[in-house]
């Protein structure tokens, strides 16, 4: 009973959490955008899209890895000890390697060269990577905690950005906020997490760190992968377009991306740990909590992609302005992108990975991730920023088809139509009213 007090009290939780994903967009994100104006609006995504590898590369996927390691074994003081200081050393030596390249694509990178203070503002959201606890407090099932930290963050970082940008010439201050609001709220989880959970920080031998990091290349190179085939469509489209079809493409994707965030956040912070101890106790009782999720996924997000698609060109003007009209098309071919974002999540991080079939999600992420860079070159060469969102889009649909026949070829199905029917949707949702998930 006790564990679907949990699940109950983290939904609850993540309740805010995506309340203030939906709220704060809405008010910093017209304001900024009409301040600053496409090219300003490129400028700023364009290196926020070189920080996310190195932010990626520093969080080496230990979202999914160590919290797997704490959820599916006895959790005692020691081990949750030996696994937070592990996790802490491994990011000091990832943040530092990150540090020399990221230094020397900003002395010799042209296109970082010439915004050298905007690129040195926008890696200081690194730090944040090696000090938030935020995969600790979900190992832990303790959203709440997760829920305060990320509503503070979004506070500090939307009235300072608020107060601070009043002219085209003000776009440095927007990198430079988000990473100092995240820099302090990581700091806050740290501590917080220490103090909570009676941790002390035990010295890790750096080839232990090595070892870790080897063991959990799999993961990590899925991940990355993915964050190639998302992001890369950014860093090719400066490279080959201007800045202003920077801003036109990730005006729309920003919007996408808000849904989509709220969409896999629960997946990842809730129903991860969850799903995890499933698997834990038996393979079939994993399998059969995938499938009754499966069907809730799929039907709201294919509604709210009718939704979007409908309303999606008055929100965006509503949003952006007339200066952003050119993002509307791009906004419309990405508003399933959520739906087949959510889908493979459940197939891969919740089924895939759960099952410790590790190597298979990562070939199906790296073969995709080359396919789309191919394609996407070819694309944006053909037609510019929309053709980076089609590409988007037509590669989350081929990853969607190889991931449900991999898990087929391994004799598991994902899908069972009897939790489609009404009445398990009933039984479903009464269950966690009355929390007994």
């Amino acid at each position: 009973m006790a564990g679907k007090n949990v699940l109950v009290k983290n939904i609850a939780s993540l309740g805010i959490v995506q309340i203030a994903n939906f709220v704060f967009p809405l008010i910093s994100v017209p304001i900024i955008s009409r301040i600053l104006g496409p090219e300003k609006f490129g400028i700023i995504n364009f290196v926020g899209a070189f920080v996310v590898y190195f932010n990626m590369f520093i969080g080496y996927g230990f979202n999914l890895t160590a919290t797997r390691r704490i959820t599916q074994f006895t959790d005692t003081v020691e081990r949750r000890q030996l696994i937070f200081s592990e996790v802490f050393y491994c990011k000091i030596i990832l943040f530092f390697i990150s540090l020399i390249i990221f230094t020397n694509f900003v002395l010799f990178l042209p296109a970082l060269e010439s915004e050298r203070l905007l690129s040195v503002y926008a890696f200081i959201f690194c730090i944040s990577s090696v000090l938030t606890q935020e995969w600790l407090f979900q190992a832990m099932q303790d959203l709440p905690r997760i829920a305060l930290l990320n509503l503070l963050g979004k506070t500090i970082y939307i009235i300072s950005v608020l107060l601070l940008i009043r002219e085209r010439s003000d776009y440095y201050w927007q990198p430079l906020m988000l990473s100092a609001s995240q820099v302090i709220i990581s700091l806050i989880s740290f501590v917080w997490a220490k103090k909570k959970y009676k941790i002390k920080l035990i010295f890790i031998p750096i080839n232990r760190c090595f070892k870790l990091l080897w063991d959990d290349k799999t993961v990590f190179f899925s991940l990355a992968f993915t964050s190639i085939y998302t992001t890369v469509n950014v860093v090719v489209l400066g490279v080959l377009q201007s800045k202003e079809s920077v801003g036109f493409y990730t005006a729309g994707q920003r919007l996408i991306s808000v849904a989509q965030l709220v969409i896999t956040l629960p997946l990842a912070q809730v129903f991860y740990p969850y799903i995890s101890k499933a698997f834990a106790v038996n393979k079939e009782l994993g399998i059969q909590t995938v499938q009754k999720l499966l069907p809730i996924v799929i039907i709201s997000t294919v509604l709210l992609a009718i939704v979007m698609f409908v309303v999606g060109e008055n929100v965006l003007m509503i949003f952006y302005g007339n200066d952003f009209a050119q993002s509307v098309i791009v906004f419309k071919i990405l508003t399933f992108i959520p739906m087949f974002v959510a889908i493979n999540n459940v197939m891969g991080v919740q089924t895939i990975l759960n099952l410790n079939l590790d190597k298979i999600y990562f070939k199906v992420i790296a073969i995709n991730a080359f396919v789309s860079v191919i394609t996407n070159i070819l694309m944006v060469h053909q037609w510019g920023f929309i053709g980076c969102a089609i590409n988007w889009l037509f590669t989350e649909m081929l990853i969607c088809l190889i991931l449900y026949f991999s898990i087929k070829k391994e004799g598991i199905s994902v899908i069972n139509m009897k939790y489609f029917m009404l009445s398990h949707f009933r039984g479903y949702y009464n269950e966690l009213a009355k929390k007994r998930f």
